[in-house]
């Protein structure tokens, strides 16, 4: 197999819609650069914009995580069932979307209650 080297140039060969061509030439035009040179400016933003969205789905993810942690924590429970789940936690969800502080409080103010509920 041939090894492509870097920064060698290929060559491209596809038909496009005549409005698109156009499009693409005047912008351009109003750059002063090459029609190439546009598509691959416009190819790194799409491909940021697909990082992102990556991104987005797995911190979606991580929220319905935690919140599906925190739905244990609803409804009467007595103070072994709290010390469990407070156990249970996964820091990690909070970690991976920047909410270690958030968690840290969370963590501590369940724990504030099972002392509370202790001394009763």
């Amino acid at each position: 197999m041939n090894k492509i080297k870097a920064n060698q140039l290929k060559q491209l060969n596809f038909k496009v819609q005549e409005d698109f061509y156009w499009e693409l030439k005047n912008t351009a035009g109003k750059q002063r650069c090459k029609m190439v040179e546009v598509l691959e400016k416009a190819w790194k933003l799409y491909q940021k914009r697909e990082q992102e969205i990556n991104e987005i789905n797995v911190y979606q993810q991580n929220i319905q995580a935690i919140e599906k942690q925190m739905r244990t924590f609803q409804g009467k429970i007595d103070s072994k069932e709290l010390e469990l789940r407070i156990n249970n936690l996964n820091p990690d969800y909070f970690d991976k979307i920047g909410l270690v502080i958030a968690y840290r409080i969370l963590r501590g103010a369940l724990e504030q209650c099972l002392r509370y509920w202790k001394v009763k």
